[in-house]
């Protein structure tokens, strides 16, 4: 399981790159396959920080868990150390937190309908298939549906932070 999710962390840094940089798909390869341990260490420290957060507090859990949410697309967008990838994504969700968390709890609650669509579907063809097919090809369906919210969000940050230090300096 550790091995796939592994796996999985590395293909969708191929494909993060081929759509940011795309110079070839050798040199994104490459590219992917140095980023896999920082990107690694992003998710665990940012797993790390929101666990610790829920220890102390379930509030601070809750804040880390929607602020960290896009540190990961920072890290590969900005070519980053962990440490700063978090430091940044930290900066970036001040004063948005509560969007960020509401295009969170929209994702999540799309994503829990792809599961409620694959249990009824796995009734249905529980006799065609095993539960272990429906689950990878939901889990196929879902995954870049969260990896390409991430990104969004981490552009609409971006993006507001840019502007608010536009109209800071008018």
């Amino acid at each position: 399981m550790l091995l796939a999710s592994v796996g999985t962390l590395w293909c969708w840094l191929v494909v993060a790159r081929r759509q940011w940089h795309g110079v070839s798909l050798v040199v994104d390869i490459r590219e992917a396959t140095r980023m896999l341990p920082r990107a690694l260490l992003v998710l665990l420290m940012s797993g790390a920080l929101v666990g610790l957060g829920a220890l102390v507090l379930v509030l601070p859990g809750i804040y880390l868990l929607v602020a960290l949410w896009p540190a990961l697309a920072v890290s590969l967008a900005e070519d980053v150390s962990a440490r700063v990838s978090i430091d940044r994504v930290l900066v970036l969700v001040r004063g948005a937190w509560w969007q960020s968390l509401s295009v969170l709890v929209v994702m999540l609650m799309l994503v829990l309908g792809f599961f409620v669509l694959g249990a009824l579907a796995s009734f249905v063809v529980s006799e065609l298939l095993p539960m272990s097919v429906v689950t990878a090809l939901l889990a196929a369906l879902f995954q870049p549906f969260v990896t390409a919210t991430g990104w969004a969000q981490y552009q609409v940050l971006r993006e507001r932070q840019a502007s608010s230090s536009a109209s800071n300096s008018l």
